[in-house]
């Protein structure tokens, strides 16, 4: 499920530029916005165990 997330719906690798003036924009920025989200789960599904805090402030 995490490789279909990460890899298909995120379109982590891909590209996120959208051409076509305002509504490109608003597209571009949406296709960055699922990026991010991708890049996200990958790095906390990287984090070792030992740098997570027991209790954070």
């Amino acid at each position: 499920a995490m490789e279909f997330i990460v890899g298909k719906i995120s379109d982590r690798n891909g590209m996120s530029f959208r051409p076509g003036g305002p509504e490109g924009a608003r597209e571009t920025d949406f296709a960055e916005g699922k990026r991010f989200v991708g890049n996200q789960i990958v790095k906390l599904t990287n984090i070792p165990l030992s740098k997570i805090k027991d209790n954070p402030k």
